[in-house]
């Protein structure tokens, strides 16, 4: 089978802590396109990429840039170029928005609907399907798993109704921002109910063709029936064939700069697609009276942040489907956009975001509207009463997070790594690494990390940031009681038929186990090699969930006992046996 993966915080802090603090210095007097050129060459030569890199500029209706460097394959002297066809992870995503919004267009959906009037087949427990929106489901806000881990691959996306239907809702519909891949596929599984054609077909047919995207494609499956020949994915020392991924409409697109180019004029210039107003309503907040979400901001799919401070509208997208990464930026007032895509790992998948951000960073500088430091130094001492609030353990998307106060200012544990949290004036918090727990080391990379501590709805919360990417908000955890069932439930797990075969012969999900640690039942999940933790909180009998809020948060765990007395677990599409 194929392999994919979804990113986790601190697996990916671990990768930024020994990754080089950028390239060397660019001659002067270079274009913007020879500019660019150089710095992808030095990029793949610094980085030792196994693989390549492509780029593409975008400026009022002009590609000012388009090529690649590196290798696609290797083995066969295969370069990568501008239009060497490569994975976009998630910003499929944009794609599937933007053909959804076509039918809001023409008034065949409408976004504030429930979404189980155009799935008759999504049966949700008690009901749910018909108390989240459509238009919750572009902004992360449904409330209903974010994913579903068991047969990742070379499923049709009708699949998921048969691990979704009977799952309860993970939060309240509208409360939480909660990234969800499964809630794209949602809205890929609306389209085919409402137009009655396949989802490959219409996106083909409303935003391919009229974009001129002749070398784009929903997954990789349309790619090989089309013959056309996809690069190699360099992880670490292997080298893995792109996957044909079940969630498709989230994260399985596949498009060449060049047809990127193309899709940003149509969309942006010619409105070939979309007409000025539906761009419009993409490209308008959606969440600003969510007292949890903060200052985050999000569009129709789009995310509307500004990580360069220029005080533009800033629309963007990062894609993730190790070992494929990718990024798109765009500034539609302006009508800039770059766009950045690699089939190289190096640097735990950072090589895509860290070039993007260089690249847009020189763009707009040029173009006379680079702001402010959006990574401000200054830092404020906290007193024992403004720390002891934020106290405790919180459940978040990369796993349980622990803060402690210390002298004036917050020590905090994510996963393994020691990190020491400072106020800055702007009210969040920076994050210096404490090896070994005895003394503070500032790290470059680290500058990208922010945290926000906040109450909202009678909670604490921590918000993570990640190089201007919001990456969601975690509660604190209450106390909890355990029946004595759970003591039980302590153990290992595995999943009999395998769970997700990997190319190497191992699993993505693998090392499943509950354990009790300081008065909770936790249960670890090690993911493409990477551990998670997450509490369990009971939920009735036989039932339990994992404690927090966001991704990953808020997901029913069941448990059972079998004829032998022996426990079963049935987690994200897996039934699991000690």
């Amino acid at each position: 089978m194929k392999k994919a993966s979804i990113t986790v915080l601190s697996a990916a802090l671990t990768v930024i802590l020994s990754i080089s603090c950028g390239n060397e210095k660019l001659p002067e007097g270079l274009s913007m396109s020879e500019w660019t050129a150089v710095y992808l060459e030095q990029t793949v030569r610094e980085k030792k990429m196994r693989g390549g890199i492509s780029a593409m500029i975008y400026k009022e209706g002009e590609i000012l840039f388009c090529e690649g460097s590196g290798w696609a394959d290797s083995a066969t002297g295969w370069t990568v170029d501008g239009r060497t066809p490569m994975p976009v992870g998630s910003i499929s995503k944009i794609f599937t928005s933007v053909a959804l919004m076509k039918l809001v267009e023409e008034g065949r959906v409408d976004l504030d609907s429930p979404v189980g009037i155009y799935l008759p087949r999504l049966k949700l427990e008690e009901g749910r399907e018909m108390d989240f929106t459509v238009r919750d489901l572009l902004t992360h806000h449904s409330g209903i798993p974010g994913d579903l881990f068991a047969d990742w691959f070379d499923q049709p996306i009708d699949h998921l109704y048969e691990l979704l239907n009977g799952r309860p809702l993970m939060a309240e519909p509208g409360t939480l921002f909660s990234y969800a891949n499964t809630g794209f596929t949602l809205l890929g599984l609306i389209i085919e109910e409402v137009t009655g054609q396949s989802f490959e077909h219409y996106v083909g047919k409303t935003v391919f063709e009229p974009a001129g995207m002749a070398h784009s494609y929903v997954h990789s499956s349309d790619a090989d029936a089309a013959g056309e020949e996809l690069p190699i994915g360099y992880f670490e020392k292997s080298e893995i064939p792109v996957p044909n991924l079940r969630d498709y409409p989230a994260g399985g697109f596949i498009v060449p700069a060049d047809d990127m180019g193309r899709f940003i004029t149509a969309l942006y210039r010619d409105h070939s697609i979309l007409n000025r107003e539906t761009l419009s309503l993409m490209l308008t907040v959606q969440n600003e009276s969510n007292p949890v979400d903060r200052d985050f901001q999000i569009g129709l799919a789009f995310w509307l942040i500004d990580p360069f401070g220029t005080g533009e509208l800033t629309a963007s997208h990062g894609g993730d489907l190790p070992p494929y990464h990718a990024l798109l930026i765009t500034i539609p007032e302006k009508e800039l956009a770059v766009y950045v895509a690699t089939n190289d790992n190096g640097g735990g998948g950072t090589i895509a975001m860290e070039t993007g951000v260089a690249i847009a960073k020189e763009l707009i500088s040029r173009e006379g509207l680079y702001g402010h430091d959006m990574h401000p130094s200054e830092t404020i001492a906290l007193t024992g009463e403004e720390m002891a609030p934020y106290e405790g353990v919180y459940g978040t998307m990369a796993g349980l997070i622990e803060l402690k106060p210390a002298k004036d200012y917050l020590k905090m544990k994510l996963g393994k790594i020691p990190l020491v949290l400072r106020k800055l004036k702007t009210g969040r918090y920076s994050a210096q690494l404490r090896p070994f727990n005895l003394f503070t080391l500032p790290v470059p990379q680290l500058s990208g990390l922010e945290i926000d501590l906040f109450e909202a709805e009678g909670k604490q919360w921590m918000g993570l940031w990640m190089q201007g990417v919001y990456m969601g908000a975690g509660s604190r955890l209450d106390p909890v009681s355990y029946s004595e069932e759970y003591q039980q439930l302590v153990g290992d797990y595995a999943d009999p038929r395998g769970a997700n075969i990997l190319e190497d012969g191992s699993y993505a999900i693998s090392g499943i186990s509950i354990i009790e640690r300081g008065g909770r039942y936790i249960m670890k999940v090690t993911l493409l090699g990477q551990n998670i933790e997450m509490a369990l909180r009971p939920d009735g009998d036989g039932r339990a969930v994992t404690d927090g809020a966001g991704r990953g948060m808020g997901d029913l765990v069941l448990y059972r006992f079998d004829n032998e007395g022996q426990p079963v677990l049935s987690w994200s599409g897996f039934e699991l046996k000690r």
